[in-house]
């Protein structure tokens, strides 16, 4: 992964992980509110996607596969 692109993907990440801080999870209804949070929840996996290299279902996937092999 290009350097340009994990600092791209940290950029949305960060901005993720404020945009949830500052504004919560409900908006009034609850369509608004799980397109909302599913925008900032994506947002910060790029954040986390630019930090390790991998988004969180890989993660859960090598958590798994380690659990497994025990």
């Amino acid at each position: 992964m290009s350097i340009i692109r994990r600092i791209i993907y940290l950029i949305f990440g960060i901005s993720g992980v404020v945009a949830i801080w500052a504004t919560g999870f409900w908006y009034g209804s609850v369509t608004a509110t799980f397109f909302h949070s599913t925008v900032l929840i994506a947002s910060t996996n790029w954040g986390i996607v630019g930090l390790t290299g991998h988004d969180i279902v890989e993660w859960i996937e090598i958590v798994i596969k380690k659990i497994n092999s025990k």
